[in-house]
């Protein structure tokens, strides 16, 4: 799930968000499958520093009963020294965000997956004129 935050508000908060996951669940395993795994990206969460903070999130992780979470594009989450993506040295950013993980790690009940970020190509959304 990519926004928690929307994702409680258009289902109606967050006992008709655990209502609608459970169906969900429920439709999985009469279709014939063993279940269904579901991994919540902590976008707009207090886990991302520079995130609009929602002191709930691990909270509405664990009452939503997900089974792991992640974060966005690591990229977007770091200041290095002043700097931020796309001026800042990706090894900086890189460093800060492996940092941190540790700390996402310990925040939540469930696993907390690192972010891999595999040949993103920002240019359409960057100014290219910087260097």
């Amino acid at each position: 799930m990519y926004d928690l935050a929307n994702l409680i508000d258009g289902l109606g908060g967050v006992e008709a968000a655990r209502d609608a996951l459970d169906w969900f669940r429920e439709r999985v395993r009469s279709a014939g499958f063993p279940g269904l795994h579901l991994d919540v990206v902590l976008w707009s969460s207090a886990v991302i520093p520079t995130s609009a903070e929602s002191p709930l999130v691990v909270d509405w992780v664990r009452a939503l009963g997900f089974d792991s979470g992640t974060s966005y594009v690591w990229v977007h989450h770091h200041d290095v020294g002043g700097s931020s993506f796309p001026t800042a040295s990706v090894a900086e950013l890189r460093e800060s965000a492996f940092a941190e993980y540790e700390r996402y790690a310990g925040l939540l009940d469930v696993d907390f997956h690192p972010n891999v970020t595999v040949g993103r190509d920002p240019s359409p959304r960057t100014d290219q004129s910087l260097e």
